[in-house]
């Protein structure tokens, strides 16, 4: 089961702090078997019809590319889509919360856009 890579930051970033075991990844987060076409969603051949869209992505992310592209092919079938690139961070910033101020801020950021999209 392998999604193809996108981009240059898929081979700029795609290995140390655990993301070199991609394969195990994505068995773990879609089963084994083939890839459902869900999970790389910039792949689908049509995009109309889905809902507004918030997209944040790390810059030191093998991801970051990919999430890029899926934001754009959002606009081009006119769906209003807000792109957040998180200068300094790395694909498991979400997880840092704890220890680090930067991703505490960058979590705050979401929640205030998920807010205003939500009219909270």
């Amino acid at each position: 089961m392998t999604l193809p890579p996108v981009g240059e930051s898929a081979r700029l970033f795609a290995e140390g702090f655990g993301l070199g075991q991609d394969q195990a990844l994505m068995t773990a987060y879609l089963g084994p078997g083939p890839v459902p076409p869900l999970a790389s969603p910039v792949d689908l051949p049509d995009l109309s019809g889905r809902p507004d869209a918030l997209i944040m992505v790390a810059e030191y992310d093998p991801l970051r590319d990919s999430g890029l592209a899926y934001a754009e092919r959002l606009r081009q079938a006119g769906i209003p889509t807000t792109t957040v690139v998180g200068t300094g961070h790395l694909h498991g910033t979400p997880g840092l919360t704890a220890a680090w101020a930067g991703a505490r801020r960058w979590q705050d950021e979401q929640a205030a856009a998920l807010s205003e999209a939500y009219h909270q």
